[in-house]
């Protein structure tokens, strides 16, 4: 199936996915900060902040934002796996 034909199946699968605790960008935005800001391990964000990474699921600007924040500031490739 060609991505225009099946928008209306994945909206209503984004939407069954939704949960009460969602957040929007900025709130994201804030909580890509104070990781960037403890030098946090990706594995680490997830675990602590599991309301980013979903946001992350719907956001691809948030999630290709919070890439290019690990790149500057994780302290070596590995760290930004784990």
């Amino acid at each position: 199936m060609s991505k225009q034909t099946n928008w209306p199946s994945r909206l209503i699968d984004d939407i069954h996915l939704t949960e009460d605790d969602e957040i929007q960008c900025d709130q994201a935005g804030i909580l890509m900060a104070r990781c960037a800001q403890a030098l946090l391990t990706v594995k680490e964000t997830q675990r602590q902040y599991p309301a980013m990474w979903r946001h992350f699921r719907f956001c691809v600007d948030c999630a290709e934002e919070y890439r290019i924040c690990l790149l500057y500031t994780s302290p070596s490739p590995r760290d930004r796996t784990r």
